[in-house]
């Protein structure tokens, strides 16, 4: 759906706090998914795979330092993309959270994320390894492929 025909939002206290705090509100547009709602792995695999042509040229750019870990989705990517990249991505870390709450667990900085998106994002860093997720420097490349390839890892280690 083109930017322009979204239904407006309503401009709560909460929501222009969030605004003065620096968060985007695409970034708070998508609520997170109740756990009986979620998409299996596969079917989060293919949405991740959907994605890819329109990301491909895209990146996670991710900054650590003293206020903590920050990531930005930067590269060649129109809004409509980057937006279903995060709401998809948000599913993926609310399955995570659901389905390997051990394995999240055993890596220091996811476990301590609550937020979904955000658990995804320390999940490609971290629980990835060879060939779901490739960080170089501080950048995980081509966000939704990657993404794709991790969904197929858990939904091999779903119970």
């Amino acid at each position: 759906m083109p930017t322009w025909a979204r239904a407006p939002r309503v401009l709560t206290a909460g929501f222009l706090a969030q605004v003065k705090a620096g968060k985007r509100p695409d970034a708070m547009a998508q609520p997170t998914p109740s756990p009986q709602s979620l998409p299996t792995w596969l079917e989060l695999e293919q949405r991740f795979k959907q994605l890819h042509p329109a990301l491909q040229f895209s990146r996670i750019d991710v900054v650590t330092g003293s206020s903590g870990e920050h990531f930005t989705i930067a590269g060649a990517a129109d809004r409509e993309s980057i937006d279903r990249f995060k709401a998809v991505a948000k599913m993926a870390g609310a399955r995570l959270q659901r389905d390997f709450p051990d394995e999240i667990h055993r890596h220091d900085q996811p476990a301590q994320e609550s937020d979904p998106l955000m658990l995804w994002y320390k999940a490609l860093r971290h629980i990835g390894g060879s060939g779901a997720a490739t960080v170089f420097i501080g950048t995980i490349d081509q966000p939704a492929a990657v993404s794709a390839n991790l969904c197929l890892t858990m939904a091999s280690r779903a119970r």
